[in-house]
């Protein structure tokens, strides 16, 4: 198997993983856990602007780190804005100590 037939191939896996991942939150959503999907999206009982902003954002710059993984056109400075407006605000709460959700 050449490189261009893993190329063509690295797509299709991609896919098949995004599908597994949105069928195990579904799974979730409706099993006996307490997870709801729709508590990404509120707040307050409301839809929150703000975190559907952040999903978008989320869901388009991951969209376009594959693209540029998929056609080798991606480079460090791409990857460091990435992880520094993605990872880097987790990290720090973690290492602050801060937690990730308002406790109820």
């Amino acid at each position: 198997m050449g490189r261009s037939d893993m190329t063509d191939h690295f797509g299709l896996i991609l896919a098949l993983i995004l599908l597994v991942i949105l069928w195990s939150l579904y799974r979730f959503h409706k099993g006996p856990k307490q997870f709801d999907l729709t508590d990404l999206l509120m707040e307050n009982g409301r839809v929150s602007k703000i975190a559907v902003a952040f999903m978008l954002t989320l869901v388009v710059t991951s969209w376009m780190m594959a693209y540029m993984t998929l056609n080798k056109t991606i480079t460090e400075g791409f990857l460091g804005i990435y992880i520094g407006a993605w990872v880097a605000p987790i990290v720090a709460r973690i290492v602050k100590g801060t937690p990730l959700e308002k406790p109820e």
